[in-house]
């Protein structure tokens, strides 16, 4: 029997104690569907190499971000990491049949299958949503498909999961279009939730002396945080009680840091590593501006949240920032432009006062909140069911 309040969400990944951000914007939407009445299980089927190291077998657990917990199962006895896609996907059909007869064991039929990311949950989706005779949705967040080379083996399975799809959703409008020109599907468009009420009911600034940017992303090439470094160091040049700070970890954390030496700006820089939302809460009260400063984006939670937390932004035009700052919030800058980004830097750190901080924050309570965000998803989900009874 199917009921139409449960949703099997489907991903790539849950979290473990090495790897404790797998998943985080999969458990907030399930959390807010959740609160909305709906009935979201998670499942993984975890494909990754050996090298990532967890816990073999079926296993199950409770994860939460906030308030609240999403009961999720993950699979990951099938360590096989760099294989084809043909490899991946068809051992991976066989394991998530596996996992699903697991999870829902005693339990009626989920009414969707929500996939999130076309590799490797979009393809294992659709068999299963076959087999069971439901719809099957797909979330897609991956930046790959902003980049210039769309043509690899990679993206043209991604392709092909849309197209089996009952409805695919981009997290913004840039990365709609990229998937429309690529194979002609349409997006609806719904973005990633951020909960400014949960993040940042209540907060308060620290009086920390200087001007504070502050930065949240994974240390890798993408997000070009070495542009940003040089960036400031101009800003640094002109305001010497300027300051600068970096959450996130990555391959590139030493070479990072010794470019803040070889600048001359490290005692003006703060490196926090990886911190859960809780701490970097603790950590936004002594910043005034966030820095986005990536070369492709397809959405900016980190963006998001450091507008939820009152401060004006900086980001560059790279997908999805496009759909929420503007000059009322902020200032956009094209992507590897050292110039616009510290000209940027410069004029906030001058007119701080010209932008509303309370105003920011009730903008992405009205955009981004987990209310929002789950009516949304919600008529996704009641007009792919009704098509398919349509059809039958």
């Amino acid at each position: 029997m199917t009921d139409k309040q449960n949703i099997l969400l489907l991903c790539g990944s849950l979290p473990t104690k090495r790897y404790p951000s797998n998943a985080q914007f999969e458990i907030v939407q399930a959390q807010a569907l959740n609160a909305s009445g709906m009935n979201v299980v998670i499942g993984a089927v975890d494909l990754r190499s050996v090298r990532r190291l967890r816990r073999y077998g079926i296993t199950k657990g409770f994860y939460g971000v906030g308030g609240g917990t999403i009961e999720g199962w993950s699979i990951t006895n099938v360590p096989l990491g760099r294989f084809p896609v043909c490899v991946l996907e068809s051992v991976g059909n066989w394991e998530a049949w596996r996992l699903y007869r697991h999870m829902f064991k005693g339990r009626s039929r989920p009414g969707v299958i929500h996939a999130h990311y076309s590799l490797h949950a979009g393809l294992l989706g659709k068999p299963l949503a076959e087999r069971l005779g439901i719809p099957l949705v797909i979330t897609e967040h991956a930046s790959s498909l902003l980049s210039a080379d769309a043509e690899t083996a990679n993206n043209r399975a991604s392709l092909r999961a849309y197209r089996s799809a009952d409805k695919v959703i981009a997290v913004s409008r840039a990365l709609a279009r990229r998937i429309y020109d690529l194979c002609g599907v349409e997006c609806a468009v719904i973005h990633n939730v951020v909960d400014p009420e949960r993040l940042f009911s209540g907060v308060r600034r620290n009086d920390t002396p200087g001007f504070g940017f502050i930065t949240a992303g994974n240390l890798i090439p993408i997000k070009n945080h070495s542009i940003l470094l040089e960036a400031f160091a101009g800003v640094h040049a002109h305001h010497s009680d300027a300051r600068l700070g970096i959450l996130g970890t990555g391959p590139l954390d030493k070479s990072l840091k010794a470019k803040a030496v070889r600048l001359g700006i490290a005692g003006a820089v703060k490196f926090y590593g990886w911190l859960p939302h809780s701490e970097m809460v603790k950590v936004y009260r002594s910043y005034d501006c966030f820095v986005f400063p990536s070369n492709v984006e397809t959405f900016g939670v980190a963006l998001a949240e450091g507008m939820a937390a009152g401060m004006p932004v900086i980001a560059t035009r790279c997908g999805g920032p496009e759909d929420f700052v503007s000059d009322e919030y902020g200032i956009l800058t094209q992507p590897g432009s050292l110039q616009e980004l510290t000209e940027a830097m410069m004029n906030i750190c001058e007119h701080r006062k010209r932008y509303d901080s309370q105003k920011s924050r009730d903008y992405i309570k009205r955009k981004f909140s987990p209310q929002v965000i789950a009516g949304q998803l919600m008529e996704i989900y009641e007009r792919v069911c009704s098509e398919q009874s349509g059809r039958k």
